[in-house]
């Protein structure tokens, strides 16, 4: 079967995705100020499984200085959350050696993966004077924490992709949506703007609306959402079902687990339903063995920047013993966020104004910039699948 990367009779714009021509059009001007520090990282099914030898305490303080950072933690509740949560302290005890300076402590809440805990833990650190919380990292957790009055309340960094909310409440993390929309981004700048999702059964309404909301604000068409089976041999039936949303798409941004987004590429080709298509957007979600399909040839994928992750990774797994997880890293980022503007500009730098600045953070995961109704934009590197491997289609670009 011949993939996106191939089918030039079919898809006759798609071979401009190598030229200099296309890679003008898909670069985005951006004008940068404040750096962090930066690193590298695997996904997080790379990353090695350890246990811890003995439970996590209560409270546990790294790093010394008047400004208190608190973390919110669920390193002794159920896998695979507390394998993450683990990862995640790791990351943030190296951005307080980086960029403490003796300014700044971090203080670990252990919350034990209990969302009403969770709350009285970050209440506990409200009155011991924190001024920037980091996590929690499930949303039932986040919740408990957003409900706490805004008036009394620090800036919530919380290691979620959704979840944000205006009054100071961040979604940090950065996932698969994240991806996609990066993916979205390279394909509208090029002038491949007609787009249609393609999602598997069960997916969730509220990264459906994220997706539905991100294409609209890169200034994209959205024709049509189309959900398939998980069954390989129900698919063709179920696209051709709804065959109307391909007639004019330029863009197809494929979700799924495991073979699906292959198997979905496949029954478009095989079917006919996608004879615009020009462009297949995947995301960070894929896992590196379909990259080797030849029908994925010619995708595009957005990851977080490899070489801004270097920076860190050898440092990280040397303290950790395992490899650094994109999730770490962005644990990484909050914290060094923080840490950063108390170094530079005292303790009382934490605000949401300094936080929300339109010239955004360059960080280890990449670019990114807290918006006021709690997203967060990031800029991942646009790579392209040639072959079973990634090649470099669009740098992230230098800010926002």
């Amino acid at each position: 079967m011949s993939g996106f990367g191939s089918i030039a009779a079919r898809l006759p714009a798609l071979l401009p995705w190598r030229s200099p021509a296309f890679l003008a059009r898909a670069c985005v001007a951006l004008g940068f100020a404040v750096l962090l520090a930066a690193c590298q990282a695997t996904s997080t099914e790379e990353v090695l499984k350890v246990e811890p030898k003995l439970p996590a305490p209560a409270q546990e303080t790294v790093g010394t200085g008047p400004t208190m950072i608190a973390m919110l933690l669920s390193r002794n509740g159920a896998e695979p959350l507390a394998g993450r949560a683990r990862d995640d302290f790791e990351a943030a005890k190296l951005a307080i050696a980086d960029l403490g300076g003796g300014t700044v402590r971090l203080t670990a809440y252990e919350t034990g993966g209990d969302p009403a805990n969770t709350r009285f833990m970050a209440e506990q650190a409200i009155a011991a004077g924190a001024r920037l919380i980091v996590g929690p990292i499930d949303t039932a957790s986040l919740a408990q924490v957003a409900a706490i009055a805004p008036k009394g309340r620090p800036p919530v960094l919380a290691l979620t992709g959704s979840g944000g909310r205006p009054g100071g409440v961040f979604a940090f993390a950065s996932d698969a949506v994240d991806s996609a929309l990066e993916g979205v981004r390279a394909a509208v700048s090029a002038g491949q703007s007609q787009v249609v999702l393609l999602l598997p059964q069960g997916f969730s309404d509220a990264d459906r609306a994220r997706l539905a909301a991100g294409v609209a604000g890169l200034k994209g068409k959205l024709l049509g959402t189309v959900s398939y089976p998980l069954e390989a041999a129900a698919m063709p039936a179920a696209l051709k079902a709804q065959q109307p949303a391909f007639a004019k798409a330029t863009t197809a941004v494929i979700f799924g687990d495991g073979a699906a987004p292959a198997q979905v590429a496949r029954a478009l080709i095989s079917g006919g339903f996608g004879v615009t298509i020009t462009t297949l957007v995947g995301n960070s979600s894929w896992q590196r063995e379909i990259y080797a399909d030849s029908v994925l040839d010619g995708a595009l994928v957005a990851l977080p920047d490899q070489d801004s992750l270097a920076q860190i990774s050898s440092r990280y797994a040397a303290a950790a013993g395992r490899p650094l997880s994109v999730e770490a890293a962005l644990a990484y980022d909050a914290v060094a966020l923080g840490a950063g503007l108390v170094r530079a500009r005292g303790a009382d730098a934490i605000t949401l104004q300094a936080l929300t600045a339109d010239t955004g953070f360059r960080g280890a995961a990449g670019l990114f910039r807290l918006r006021k109704d709690g997203s967060v934009d990031r800029r991942h590197t646009v790579y392209r699948i040639e072959g079973g491997k990634l090649n470099v289609l669009q740098g992230q670009g230098d800010g926002f």
